[in-house]
């Protein structure tokens, strides 16, 4: 019963004789959370909570009496720590949930790790080379783990240690090259994330997806918008616009597979903002104000109208 939602139930019935009182029942013991349903989910949060609240105190606590702890104790608290939860993960009786928990709380520790190692011995690491360690050690428990809100963490590193990469080791990069490895960087994110769920035959998960496809997007219109006001133009920022469109095509593809609006209205709304980025730049006038602003208008209300079209058509099916 988990992919049957609430239009499915309207479907069957308006060609059924389902009463308005079993329907009812059906929704409220299928569709609509229960009490049981609000005590699982209150179970999750707090735990969810619990283990980032302890990952947070064990950083404080380093900062805190950092002057007063050995520099064996340092080490040794943390080597156990992850070692502890990498165990707890090994249990058969516990939940998937709380091993979960662990090996995420035990990824976070290999993070503590390396900056602790690296306060006590000074080996003049950069910022780069931190998160690039703790992206490349955490890994394993990444992978062993397969939890969302782990993936999204690991994500977020990446960028951070890109970020960084540019920032102390390539300084002098062109702002345009920039921006295309991190929109390569989260659309690769996006391909794997797409092709591991279509070989188990499910649906993506949409918070991540949507967060991946967002941030390829946000990137796409900065890249396409720095393109357009920026005087020079040299042969690879064709291509990479050419990358960008392309990565844009396969959002678009990927609501229409799945049937999700959110990647219609997405890459609509950034086909708006480069399109008036463009009328900006040609015609580089404050008479064009007005025209502008109605323009953006009726193209949001071409939009809205594309996509209740698009309800419509798959509600229908």
């Amino acid at each position: 019963m988990k992919d049957f939602n609430k239009n499915d139930v309207q479907k069957v019935a308006k060609y059924t004789h389902w009463s308005k009182e079993n329907i009812g029942a059906f929704l409220a013991d299928y569709i609509y959370p229960n009490r049981k349903n609000w005590i699982d989910f209150s179970k999750i949060l707090s735990l969810v909570l619990g283990a980032g609240l302890f990952g947070i105190g064990v950083i404080f606590f380093f900062a805190y009496n950092w002057d007063v702890i050995p520099k064996f104790t340092k080490l040794s608290i943390i080597f156990g720590l992850i070692l502890v939860f990498t165990m707890i993960s090994i249990l058969p009786k516990l939940s998937t949930l709380i091993k979960q928990l662990s090996l995420t709380l035990a990824a976070t520790m290999v993070g503590v790790l390396f900056a602790v190692f690296g306060q006590i011995y000074q080996t003049g690491a950069n910022a780069f080379d931190f998160f690039l360690a703790w992206a490349v050690f955490s890994l394993l428990w990444v992978l062993v783990a397969r939890f969302m809100p782990l993936w999204i963490l690991y994500i977020a590193l990446l960028n951070t240690t890109l970020y960084f990469y540019f920032d102390q080791i390539r300084p002098n990069w062109r702002d345009v090259t920039i921006l295309n490895f991190f929109f390569a960087l989260n659309i690769f994110a996006l391909l794997i994330n797409c092709a591991v769920w279509f070989y188990k035959k499910e649906k993506p998960n949409k918070i991540i997806t949507y967060l991946l496809a967002l941030t390829c997007v946000i990137f796409s219109i900065i890249f396409v918008g720095y393109s357009i006001f920026n005087s020079v133009f040299i042969l690879t920022d064709a291509v990479f616009l050419v990358i960008n469109f392309a990565g844009l095509a396969f959002v678009i593809l990927l609501g229409l597979k799945y049937k999700q609006v959110f990647y219609i209205a997405i890459v609509g709304l950034a086909a708006i903002v480069i399109f008036s980025m463009l009328i900006i730049k040609m015609f580089d006038s404050d008479l064009m104000f007005f025209p502008l602003m109605l323009l953006i208008i009726a193209s949001t209300t071409g939009l809205v109208f594309i996509i209740t079209n698009l309800l419509k058509k798959w509600k229908n099916e």
